[in-house]
């Protein structure tokens, strides 16, 4: 079975080992991590067919140089990118967040897990999300802004 790509972009390396974990537990590997924002957006400018082009850019808010919310501003304004699902990640779960993103046209506003068993149930959120299985918005602490 083919999956869908997924693109993380978190400077957290810590962050990054969990996903890769989690995505590793139900046997999905087509998952690229970025440590920046300009990284992420460098290798989607240098792909050359929509085919190759992810289903889905997990984005943490908060990094330095270029914020996840510049990102998402940056892949919104190209129309070749509409059709990409982007959810944005925080620890920070603030109410303007949620509002900035979904005026950008993200697709969620998710404040990051706090156990290990959190982050498999949104990691099995994602998969189903990139793969085209229609998911209600993800559940979690009532606090989540959902878009």
């Amino acid at each position: 079975m083919t999956h869908a790509l997924i693109l993380v972009v978190d400077d957290d390396h810590e962050e990054q080992i969990i996903f890769k974990e989690v995505f590793s537990e139900q046997n999905y590997h087509s998952v690229l991590y970025f440590d920046s924002a300009q990284g992420a957006l460098a290798y989607l400018t240098g792909l050359h067919s929509e085919a190759l082009f992810p289903k889905l850019i997990i984005s943490d808010i908060n990094m330095p140089k270029m914020s996840g919310i510049e990102l998402l501003q940056q892949i919104r304004s190209t129309s070749v990118y509409k059709g990409i699902h982007f959810v944005m990640l925080s620890t920070a779960n603030k109410r303007e967040y949620g509002e900035a993103c979904s005026q950008l046209g993200a697709l969620e506003f998710i404040q990051k897990p706090d156990t290990f068993a959190e982050m498999k149930n949104l990691a099995r959120y994602f998969t189903a999300l990139a793969n085209g299985v229609p998911q209600p918005p993800f559940q979690q602490k009532p606090l989540c802004v959902t878009l």
